[in-house]
Formats: C-alpha cells, structure tokens, sequence
C-alpha cells in the first residue's frame, strides 16, 4: 500500500507541476503569437519601414483611456473616411496593412481602433454591449467630417458596425462585414471558452482573452 501511495504522490506532483507550466506558458504564447496590445514604438516601426505617415491617437473616453491609429496619402480628400473595426479578440493592429497600403492610402482618410476592452483603449476593462461600443465609434468617427464613411468589421466587430449604420444612416454610406457574428441562432458557446469564465483558470490569461470570453458569453442576448 506504500508503494502505492508513494507512485500516486509522484503522479499527482507531476500532473500539478504541468497544469503549473500549462498556466505560465499558456498566457505567454498567446501574447507572443496574437498582438493584442502593440506598443506605439512597434506601430510606427511597421509603418516607418512601409514608407507610410501615421498618426497614432491617445484621447479620453468616459474617463478612461482610448487609442486609435489613423493613415491618409497626400492626394487623398478629406470627405472620405473608412474605418476598421476588429473582432474578439484583437486590436487595431489587425488592420494595419490596410492603413499602409498604397492604393487605399491614395484615396482615403482611414481609421482603425482598439474597441473598448482592448489595446490601448479600456484595456481589460470588457464592454459587451453593441449600443456601447457603437456608440464608442461614434465618439471617433464625430471627430472627422466627411461626406462619404465606409464601415469594416470583422467578426464581432460585423454586427457593431451594423448596429452604427442602423443608428446612424444619414451619415453611413456603406458598411462591410467580414465573417461577422449576425446571428443569434448559430452562436454555439465552446467548452473551451469556459477556461477564461472561471475564476480558478482565468487569472492567468490575457486580458484580452478574458474580454473576449465575456463578449462572447453575452453574444446572443446582445444579438
């Protein structure tokens, strides 16, 4: 029976010193592999070396921090204005090689941001609401005037752009989606999104990861 006990003591002390690295490493890799916070140094690094001229804003938001990033080529009108919309999770980083590229930069002024709860706006801070976050875009985008605005969100970031263009259609000319979560119906909850909802395994990971996790647990009443 010693011996036993002796074998399950030594089972049980790896299985813990694995869930222990599993923990460490886990949360490491997701922030080496997925930027969910660029630094601003990095930001200007990528678009110094594509030879584009970028403005990257700090501003206040219910007394909180925001970012965003803005691009514009010189023979670009003022009156156009396209801006990114990222979904969960991610950040405005998602959509910098639209920002520097070339064609685009000739033809309009364009925007992308951190949704509040991600990067450099709200960090860690989740917002799930729809309304909220449409309304965050809208505290943006009122900073620019324009005749023609294009919307572009991508997964979760579909439906906030829908919900601006229902709230504002006077001042949305088009809205693109990119495999957004429009429908209430085909939002299936995974077994794995419940490691950033316990308290026991959620500390460790990413703030973003968590953000994303409450969103996406309030997806279909929010849709």
């Amino acid at each position: 029976m010693s011996k036993f006990k002796t074998r399950l003591r030594k089972v049980l002390k790896i299985f813990a010193i694995v869930i222990v690295v599993l923990l460490v490493l886990i949360p490491i890799a997701m922030n080496f592999l997925m930027p969910f916070n660029e630094k601003d140094k990095k930001l200007k690094a990528y678009f110094e070396e594509a030879g584009v001229e970028v403005k990257i804003h700090h501003q206040e938001y219910q007394g909180k921090p925001i970012r965003f990033i803005e691009t514009k080529g010189e023979t670009a009108p003022d009156s156009s204005l396209v801006v990114f919309v990222h979904g969960a999770p991610g950040s405005l980083s998602d959509h910098k090689a639209f920002l520097a590229d070339s064609d685009l930069l000739s033809r309009t002024r364009m925007l992308s941001i951190d949704r509040l709860g991600y990067g450099g706006s709200h960090y860690g801070d989740a917002e799930p609401g729809i309304a909220e976050q449409s309304d965050f875009l809208k505290f943006i985008i009122d900073k620019y005037p324009h005749d023609k605005l294009i919307l572009s969100g991508h997964s979760f970031g579909g439906p906030i752009v829908a919900k601006f263009a229902m709230d504002y259609p006077e001042i949305t000319n088009k809205v693109i989606m990119l495999a957004p979560l429009n429908e209430p119906a085909s939002e299936p909850i995974f077994k794995i999104s419940y490691v950033a909802k316990w308290k026991l395994t959620r500390w460790p990971l990413p703030k973003a990861i968590n953000v994303s996790a409450d969103e996406k647990f309030a997806h279909v009443e929010e849709l």
